[in-house]
């Protein structure tokens, strides 16, 4: 009888420890799965900053950064820099709609860090060119919402780099992988067919405002797609930062005399005919003159985000049609079908081109 005790209680014994050695494992594992929660990235401003593993919930910096996200990872934007206005702007962005504004790091809009803290993000994630103080920008962010935050740095040469980048940041690798081929498509298109057009780029200004005499200068941020399909008559040591536009004087614009004007949404492109100054322009008496389509955004690069490769197949073909020929209008609504996820009619095209080409 004793031996069957102590057998009894040896076996009790056993099962005691491989129960406290299992409890044991699993509180390691799940201090392990901790650490395995983050990771550190380091950032194209140079910061190392521990970010999660496993993203679900982001924050963009501003519109620029919201276009490329929102093309990569939609469902888990929680935040959007402006809701859209328009009912078709809203009818193209519908899935953004009832995001928390949060404004802007950079440009006209306020930027609201108990908005965005509110919005709970992972992360948030600034997309496109490195200011000056950036690395202290995203800090000062990162302090405010409690939120790591990262810079990723994209202009129009390196986009597709930058979007396989952003995919492993946040977990969408396969979307961004097409998305990088996209744009890489479109670059390379561009200059094998720019290397055919040579020394005979069309001159051409980009005009905003109610006057019509804002302008980008040549070698700004703004103007890297244009200036890569055309000749910028407009040269300026200055540079508007923050999305504006330095000015331009109706003297100034008459000596540049350039061959195509391309004039911003919401300018005077309905008036020029007749307006006293304008109608002197060799642009405006040939009819070389246009209204950039900005349907959900500018085409042209207001904000200068991947909408620019969208608008660069159309300026290309507006610029150099014997070079570029290809289906626009197929070209547009691929674009909408993969970086918008919105099927756009033969009427809607026709709509938002309306004055995108020469008269």
């Amino acid at each position: 009888m004793k031996k069957k005790i102590f057998s009894i209680l040896v076996a009790i014994m056993i099962i005691a420890m491989a129960l406290t050695m299992t409890a044991c494992n699993k509180d390691k594992d799940k201090n392990d799965d901790s650490k395995d929660k983050t990771i550190t990235f380091t950032d194209d401003a140079g910061r190392d900053v521990e970010i999660p593993k496993n993203i679900k919930r982001i924050a963009p910096s501003g519109p620029l950064a919201e276009q490329v996200i929102g093309s990569v990872a939609p469902d888990k934007m929680v935040a959007i820099s402006k809701k859209p206005m328009g009912e078709k702007e809203q009818k193209i962005l519908k899935k953004f709609m009832n995001l928390p504004e949060i404004g802007q790091f950079y440009g006209k809009l306020p930027f609201n860090a108990e908005s965005l803290a509110s919005a709970k993000p992972d992360i948030v994630i600034d997309i496109g060119e490195p200011k000056d103080t950036v690395k202290e920008d995203m800090d000062a962010i990162s302090e405010k919402s409690g939120t790591p935050t990262i810079f990723i740095e994209m202009n129009f040469d390196n986009a597709d780099e930058a979007y396989k980048k952003l995919g492993k940041v946040v977990g969408e690798e396969k979307k961004a992988e097409k998305l990088a081929k996209y744009v890489k498509r479109v670059n390379d298109e561009l200059d094998s067919g720019m290397k055919k057009v040579g020394d005979k780029k069309l001159s051409f200004v980009y005009l905003t405002g109610d006057n019509g005499l804002g302008s980008n200068p040549k070698g700004s941020f703004h103007m890297q797609m244009l200036d890569t399909i055309g000749d910028n008559a407009f040269v300026s040591q200055e540079k508007s930062s923050k999305g504006g536009a330095n000015e331009i004087s109706q003297e100034e614009l008459l000596k540049l005399n350039p061959d195509v004007i391309i004039f911003g949404p919401g300018s005077i492109y309905n008036d020029v005919k007749n307006d006293p100054v304008f109608s002197q322009l060799t642009a405006i008496k040939e009819g070389k003159y246009v209204e950039a389509p900005s349907l959900p955004y500018n085409w042209l690069g207001f904000p200068p985000s991947v909408n620019r490769f969208m608008g660069g197949q159309w300026v290309a073909q507006l610029f150099y049609p014997d070079q570029f020929k290809y289906d626009l209008q197929k070209r547009i609504t691929e674009y909408y079908d993969l970086f918008y996820g919105y099927k756009l009619s033969a009427k809607e095209y026709k709509e938002i081109t309306k004055n995108a080409f020469f008269k």
